[in-house]
């Protein structure tokens, strides 16, 4: 049965030198949603539908319903991140869904930024691309509802690395570090953030 074009969903995939990084993580997010949205049982595995290019780092995106629908290659190039619009902004992304509007409207507000921190219900929650965690004390905290509950942020709570914390604005007034994660990033530290009101 085909998906709606409007109820795809996406995983966004890191390939290093042939190998599909955390793919665990991301067969758990992809059949749980799709289990939780279309009633599918039958679980897929990355490994059986992503073809890793034996050379180099590509991000690999595979959009899906009930089946999969496309897998896509890309370069991928980071981008520059040191400071953050902060939006306030009553906006819902459970699931990660391949229409973006919402978040995308965000983003282009950003202005001068390179990002933005999109608080909702007077909680930080995420940036338009990334989780967040930020350093206090001798440990990282995590928002503790995030827009999505990424396979990074999984990650590096299981590990133990994170707690997580509800976050108001106010607070990120203290923080000296903070990091972004997703399946490209990683955990990428950023010193010294801006966040611009």
């Amino acid at each position: 049965m085909n998906t709606p074009e409007q109820a795809l969903l996406f995983e966004t995939v890191k390939i290093h030198c042939g190998e599909i990084i955390h793919h665990v993580y991301h067969n758990e997010r992809m059949n749980r949603s799709r289990y939780e949205l279309f009633g599918s049982t039958n679980r897929l595995d990355l490994r059986e539908i992503i073809d890793p290019v034996p050379h180099g780092f590509l991000r690999c995106r595979v959009s899906y319903g009930e089946e999969i629908h496309a897998v896509e290659y890309f370069p991928y190039v980071m981008r520059k991140f040191q400071s953050f619009r902060i939006l306030e902004r009553d906006i819902s992304y459970d699931y990660k869904y391949l229409n973006r509007n919402d978040i995308d409207r965000l983003f282009n507000s950003r202005d001068s930024a390179d990002d933005v921190i999109i608080i909702r219900q007077g909680l930080v929650t995420d940036t338009s691309i990334a989780n967040i965690a930020f350093h206090e004390g001798d440990r990282w905290i995590t928002p503790a509802h995030p827009l999505l509950r990424g396979t990074t942020r999984q990650r590096y709570l299981d590990s133990g690395l994170l707690v997580e914390r509800s976050i108001t604005v106010d607070d990120t007034l203290h923080f000296s570090k903070m990091a972004l994660l997703n399946a490209m990033l990683d955990f990428h530290i950023i010193e010294n953030p801006r966040f611009i009101r």
